[in-house]
């Protein structure tokens, strides 16, 4: 009886004990719900991603299957109706080539039911708005998923194939508990030989904080701490080559046209512009047949040295002028001084008659108000008026007579040439109205920056100081000009930069060839080429002319001129070398018409003439420009390297 009566009491103490337990246990499992809700409600107020899976499928066709499920949390700040994802679908290649992807929705999902949608295109992609305009959802957690189905987004190297892919994208407004993406190879890939990396962090950093797995199923990554807004995920999964299909390099090649229409529309826009110049040149700009070149010994028609020079190249230039005030100089009308580095015209008021034309014009321009005149910027605005009257008279006198400069045919070359780039640049990028003010300053400033350099360098070739003063003022459109070109090439493509400059050399090139002698221009251009040739022969050479002049100071002087203006000053004096001796004072030679503070500042005649053609042109070339009228104006990655941000996938999203 006892013994039954303990066994009950013994029975009792132990539910009492387990009674008392399960109710401490079930008060503190409660307590602890309840915190943990409250932690978690906590958690959640702010709007934020808790979960960003990638479930991505690489097919046999190198095409891809993704499958993100974006686990948010929404409290009516920006996540208003739902959210949206940016997907880039156009990439750039190493050459700035446009690289579109195929991008194709499978399904839109949010919490397991078909979800409404709206695709728009950006800039670099494609924006889908997930949710309903008209609906604004409750704050809570939602699971939206994304199927689709992308292409060309494997890179084919020569000993793996690589998926290097951005799963998050690094465009998020909101900061992601989690990131997670799973990769599933093709049947047959050894996962032992499977290499793989991944990236977190910022654009651009190689951030570490994840881990992975790889099984012979699949290749799985996770994060190991939050990533904040514009943080993100970079994979890369590298595997042998052969078990996805690689695109043949004639695939690569339609793809690139495809992608790319401008390179189609700017190759046929350089077709008809080359067709244009070829036909217009064959029907007006080529000049009559070129005749004998005998030696002459006098100037042609008695044309001044201004005058032979417009016509030897078919146009205006410093050295035209440079001419002219040394011819002036020679008749007796001007001298020129020399003190140190500087020059300054004199007015003699002598032997205005024996003047040309364009020699009187300047004269009387020079010395309008004073007798004396230094050469310099600060008379800037008389040596540029002097010049523009020069050239005025010169193209009234010669231009269609002795050659026609078929202006209308050039403008004509270039409104189709502009109209031809206008047109490529609008199938070549998105943005065209950038590329097109670009393009159009560009061409402007690079026909300056030639015209600068290329002067600079024939002055440089002929010995002449004034060679380095327009090289050191070229340099600012150098530069520029490397500006502009860096721009285009990293905004747009190499191809549209190429384009461009070809349509640039195409057209100065035109500009020069489009000009056509006249039969009597022709006739002239003979006999200058014959003048040429007797001011620059070597001595023997000269004992082959039949009479030729004797050689005397007169005739040095005479023909000082032209020589400078066929840039054969140096042949010229080298013919006078034997007579005139500067080292000798009986044989020296000291022109009436030149006065330097240097006694003996020429060793030789060439000196002498090397300073007065060279030096005093490069004096009256920075003449004619305004004082400050010089301008200024104003890399990728291969596989072997990655970071977040890179690669393939990528974009953003946010609330809406």
């Amino acid at each position: 009886m006892w013994y039954n009566d303990f066994n009950m009491n013994r029975r009792i103490f132990w539910a009492i004990v387990i009674l008392f337990f399960a109710l401490f246990s079930g008060t503190q499992m409660s307590y602890a719900k309840i915190s943990t809700d409250k932690a978690d409600v906590a958690l959640e107020q702010y709007e934020h991603i808790i979960n960003f899976n990638s479930d991505i499928t690489i097919n046999k066709d190198s095409s891809l299957n993704v499958i993100e499920t974006i686990k948010v949390y929404a409290n009516n700040e920006q996540i208003n109706h739902g959210i949206y994802r940016d997907f880039p679908t156009i990439y750039k290649d190493d050459y700035g080539n446009k690289y579109k992807i195929d991008f194709t929705i499978i399904s839109i999902k949010n919490n397991g039911q078909a979800e409404s949608y709206e695709v728009k295109n950006i800039s670099n992609g494609v924006r889908i708005y997930i949710g309903n305009a008209n609906t604004i959802i409750p704050p809570g957690v939602y699971n939206y998923e994304i199927s689709y189905n992308v292409t060309k987004e494997l890179g084919f190297f020569e000993k793996e194939d690589v998926l290097y892919w951005n799963v998050t994208g690094n465009g998020w407004s909101f900061s992601i508990d989690t990131a997670e993406a799973t990769v599933h190879l093709p049947d047959g890939v050894p996962f032992n030989k499977v290499s793989t990396s991944a990236y977190t962090g910022y654009k651009g950093v190689k951030g570490q904080d994840f881990y992975s797995t790889t099984t012979d199923n699949y290749i799985y990554f996770g994060t190991t701490d939050k990533l904040q807004a514009s943080q993100g995920l970079t994979i890369a999964v590298g595997w042998p080559k052969g078990h996805v299909k690689e695109p043949t390099e004639q695939e690569k090649f339609q793809s690139i046209l495809s992608d790319n229409i401008g390179i189609i529309v700017g190759t046929i826009s350089l077709i008809i512009i080359l067709l244009y110049y070829l036909i217009t040149w064959l029907m007006f700009g080529r000049d009559p047949r070129k005749g004998a070149i005998i030696a002459e010994y006098d100037s042609p028609n008695k044309l001044s040295p201004a005058e032979v020079r417009f016509n030897f190249i078919e146009g205006y230039d410093n050295d035209t002028f440079t001419s002219a005030i040394i011819s002036m100089a020679v008749k007796g009308c001007l001298k020129i001084d020399k003190t140190a580095s500087h020059y300054k015209l004199i007015k003699t008021g002598k032997n205005q008659e024996k003047l040309s034309d364009e020699e009187t014009i300047a004269h009387d321009i020079i010395f309008a108000s004073n007798d004396e005149v230094s050469v310099g910027q600060t008379n800037f605005k008389k040596f540029k008026d002097a010049q523009l009257a020069v050239n005025k008279s010169l193209e009234k006198k010669f231009v269609g007579s002795y050659f026609v400069s078929n202006k209308k045919i050039f403008i004509a070359g270039i409104v189709l040439s502009v109209i031809l780039f206008i047109i490529t640049s609008i199938f070549s990028d998105t943005n065209y109205p950038i590329y097109i003010f670009m393009s159009f300053w560009l061409s402007l400033w690079s026909i300056g920056t030639f015209a600068f350099t290329y002067s600079a360098i024939i002055e440089l070739k002929t010995g002449k100081a004034s060679g380095i003063i327009q090289l050191i003022f070229a340099l600012p459109f150098i530069v520029g000009e490397i500006v502009g070109i860096s721009f285009l090439i990293y905004s747009s493509s190499i191809f549209f930069v190429l384009l461009l400059i070809v349509f640039i050399v195409i057209n100065i090139l035109f500009f020069k060839v489009i000009k056509r002698r006249t039969h009597i221009g022709r006739e002239l251009e003979d006999k200058i080429e014959g003048f040429k040739m007797f001011l620059s022969v070597t001595e023997e050479d000269r004992l082959n002319f039949a009479n030729p002049p004797e050689k005397t100071p007169e005739l040095f002087e005479k023909f000082l001129p032209y020589a400078l203006a066929l840039g054969v000053g140096q042949q010229w004096s080298e013919q006078f070398s034997t007579i005139f001796n500067m080292s000798d004072e009986n044989l020296s030679y000291h022109p009436g018409w030149y006065t330097s503070s240097h006694k003996s500042s020429f060793e030789t005649l060439g000196d002498f003439t090397k300073t007065v053609g060279a030096s005093l042109s490069g004096q009256i070339s920075s003449s004619s420009h305004a004082p400050g009228s010089s301008s200024s104006g104003g890399s990728f990655s291969s596989h072997g390297g990655g970071s977040s941000g890179g690669g393939g996938g990528g974009g953003g999203g946010g609330g809406w």
